[in-house]
């Protein structure tokens, strides 16, 4: 049997792409003055300052950056241009002080927002709107705009009155009491949210879907409003606010865009070894390829590896043939087939071809130096683990956007009823991310490129953004890890 050359992780250099998918670079930076007059208030409520002040223009000065971070120095800031832009897409602006750590949302003193608006010359108005920071601006500066500021999710707009996600409308029932904890900033347990779907079939209020905010639940009622019955649903379980939002909760498979992005050429480059986040393509139909991104290694209880892939990017199912594709059709290379469909998650499994090396990490930039992946994360919490957290640092890099960070923003767990394909009802286990409201990120194509956190363990795989509110959908793999999957390397 065939047995690949592999060069050894830990005497290995990172691998970066061939062709880069992240134009954005670090050349500049601008003094800013303080704009807010001297603010009173009581933090976790809107602040506000009594008139949007002066747009600053003064002019922008010559300067370096040897990071892909802001640094607030007194009144000058670090700042970042791509095509006129001041800020880097997909960083964190650091101001020296962090707002969020180990899942807990952290409120601001009275210098740290002056200091936060400050990095806006026309800002007017801050709110903490967990897990968000909310800046309210007369202008909006050029994009990109940073995802986050001082660790926590930043969304910058204009309107007076938007707010950066529904938090749904509030319920004037009796409050739920479950025996397993659901506490604020900690992430319960998938068996707590059971008990939470069981109350409310208790109550004959059938929801499909529950989402962990961080400080609150949000349920997807089957019922199409509170109609005259607003008085039975409960307003809070467990001592936590729970948001009513009326509209369907299950993933729209129209939302999941199959086609190859326009305005952007793709990494295509052919590598000696492949790993997650290279381009992989199906058979072409009418003349276009479907093109998705390669996700992690996995190995099964019995041995055998796999790689990890979006189920709609291989409409054919079981058998169909993967392939890295090159400029010239004849020159692809073909990858694997599937052999295995998770329906209800969109991720398959493709048997690599033999003699196919597939590494377990994926590219580093020059600016962030990946590590081999470690495992495959769990979710929800259990005894001893605290699960992912809201407001957690989430990585993603493909072919089509290069390496992007974000956060994430839900946990989701949606129930599935019995039918010709089980006869138990099933849960099955999401994550929401967010990878800011100004960037310039294309999400064409990075269907099946895993998602990981600051510890390099695996979430999830992309798989759709939502055009109204900007959060980008990852199936995690709750599911293969608990029939006993792990990470590997081929």
């Amino acid at each position: 049997m065939f047995t690949p050359t592999r060069i050894s992780p830990s005497i290995s250099s990172p691998v970066l792409r061939t062709k880069s998918a992240s134009p954005y670079k670090a050349i500049r930076s601008s003094p800013y003055v303080i704009n807010c007059s001297d603010l009173s208030y009581p933090l976790h409520q809107v602040h506000f300052v009594s008139s949007p002040p002066p747009i600053n223009t003064s002019p922008l000065t010559l300067g370096t950056a040897s990071s892909s971070q802001a640094h607030a120095h007194g009144d000058k800031v670090t700042v970042y241009e791509h095509e006129g832009s001041l800020f880097q897409a997909s960083t964190n602006v650091d101001l020296g002080f962090s707002l969020y750590k180990d899942g807990e949302m952290i409120n601001p003193t009275d210098e740290q927002v002056r200091m936060i608006m400050n990095i806006f010359p026309s800002s007017y108005a801050f709110e903490i709107a967990d897990p968000f920071l909310v800046i309210r601006v007369s202008k909006l500066p050029p994009k990109p705009w940073p995802v986050k500021v001082a660790g926590r999710a930043l969304w910058l707009t204009t309107d007076a009155d938007a707010s950066p996600m529904n938090m749904g409308r509030p319920g004037h029932g009796q409050n739920i009491i479950i025996h397993e904890a659901i506490v604020r900033d900690e992430t319960p347990t998938k068996s707590a949210l059971i008990k939470v779907f069981e109350a409310f079939n208790d109550l004959g209020i059938p929801i499909t879907n529950l989402q962990w905010v961080g400080w609150c639940l949000l349920a997807f009622p089957e019922a199409d409003s509170f109609g005259n019955s607003r008085k039975l649903y409960p307003g809070k379980v467990n001592n936590v606010y729970i948001g009513y939002i009326f509209e369907k909760g299950q993933v729209d498979d129209k939302a999941l865009r199959r086609m190859l992005p326009t305005g952007r050429a793709p990494d295509n480059s052919k590598y000696s070894s492949l790993r997650p986040g290279v381009v992989l393509a199906s058979a072409t139909i009418n003349g276009q390829e479907l093109v998705t991104s390669s996700g992690v290694c996995v190995q099964s209880p019995q041995g055998k590896k796999y790689i990890t892939i979006a189920s709609h990017g291989f409409p054919g199912g079981v058998e169909e043939v993967a392939y890295h594709p090159s400029t010239t059709a004849q020159h692809r290379q073909e990858v694997g087939k599937v052999v295995k469909v998770f329906w209800d998650t969109d991720i398959s499994l493709l048997e690599p071809k033999l003699g196919l090396i597939y590494d377990r990490e994926t590219f580093s930039t020059s600016e962030y130096a990946v590590k081999p992946f470690r495992n495959l994360k769990q979710t929800f919490a259990g005894p001893g683990y605290p699960g992912v957290r809201v407001g957690d640092a989430i990585h993603m890099n493909t072919p089509f956007n290069g390496h992007c960070e974000g956060s994430a923003l839900k946990l989701t767990l949606r129930r599935i009823p019995a039918d010709e394909n089980s006869n138990e009802v099933r849960y099955l286990t999401g994550t929401f991310l967010y990878f800011g409201n100004g960037g310039d990120t294309l999400f064409d194509g990075c269907c099946g490129a895993p998602i990981w956190n600051n510890d390099f363990e695996v979430l999830g795989q992309f798989r759709f953004q939502n055009k109204s509110d900007d959060l980008c959908y990852a199936s995690t793999f709750d599911s293969m890890k608990h029939l006993g999957y792990s990470i590997a390397e081929i």
